[in-house]
């Protein structure tokens, strides 16, 4: 896993907790909203950890797929140049055996 995958993990253990510590409750809105603001505790905690107390981000990860991925559009870039470079060369051919074979 990720290291920047806890944040969704420490969200979702939470939801997991909500949804089994809920179940044959009597009163459906209480157990809705006390699950929503469980739920959005998690979130809180696994964010606030995840930003202050232990900042783990895709840095290098996120670093490494922007990088390649650039390096990807610019081949594709320079294939394409070569391309039209060859196709204006053809046209610029053709057009001059045109000229030469209509007098």
């Amino acid at each position: 896993m990720k290291p920047y995958e806890y944040g969704f993990q420490v969200f979702l253990l939470t939801y997991c907790y909500v949804m089994v510590s809920g179940y044959r409750t009597g009163d459906f809105m209480e157990t809705a909203v006390s699950r929503f603001l469980m739920i959005a505790l998690g979130a809180c905690v696994g964010l606030a950890v995840n930003t202050c107390i232990y900042p783990i981000w895709a840095g290098d990860d996120l670093h490494n797929l922007v990088a390649k991925n650039f390096a990807n559009v610019a081949t594709s870039l320079e294939g394409l140049l070569r391309s039209l470079s060859k196709l204006e060369r053809m046209v610029e051919k053709l057009s001059l055996f045109l000229v030469k074979s209509n007098p």
